[in-house]
């Protein structure tokens, strides 16, 4: 069935656990050439849910680091 194959990337994406961003900054996939056929759109719709989902995933970290960060300095005393 060909709707079941899954991409290395996608099955790597799926074998990472939960909560962890990535070291590495993912870039934005090239897009295919008009002509390209449609295994190289599918790839593309692939790998451009895996950027936007490290764009989510780094923005959320941010903000949980942002909030630590200020209950340390908030509760410190100078």
């Amino acid at each position: 069935m060909r709707g079941s194959r899954l991409t290395g990337a996608l099955k790597e994406a799926m074998a990472a656990p939960r909560g962890l961003v990535p070291v590495e900054q993912t870039t934005r996939p090239e897009v295919p050439p008009d002509d390209a056929g449609l295994d190289a759109w599918r790839e593309h719709c692939h790998r451009m849910v895996l950027w936007i989902d490290w764009q989510r995933d780094i923005d959320v970290w941010r903000g949980s680091v942002e909030s630590r960060l200020d209950g340390v300095w908030g509760t410190q005393v100078c």
